[in-house]
């Protein structure tokens, strides 16, 4: 991952905060140890453009079906 890339960290810092706080709460209290894990994988690289992507992933109760189609 280069040391600089173009874009606004604020609002990165947030949506990554947000979707690891939300991991963070649904992933406890279920009688079981939570898990969260947060990745940063660079996809593509060249001398224009780099491409990361992010992974959040928990062991939360999930979302259903219907609701997951009306947020992405």
């Amino acid at each position: 991952i280069p040391a600089e890339v173009l874009g606004d960290p604020g609002r990165l810092r947030q949506i990554l905060i947000n979707l690891t706080n939300n991991a963070i709460k649904f992933s406890c209290g279920q009688n079981r140890t939570g898990r969260v894990s947060v990745r940063a994988l660079l996809v593509e690289s060249s001398a224009e453009r780099v491409l990361l992507e992010f992974n959040i992933t928990d062991n939360g109760i999930g979302i259903d079906e219907a609701t997951l189609a009306r947020l992405f």
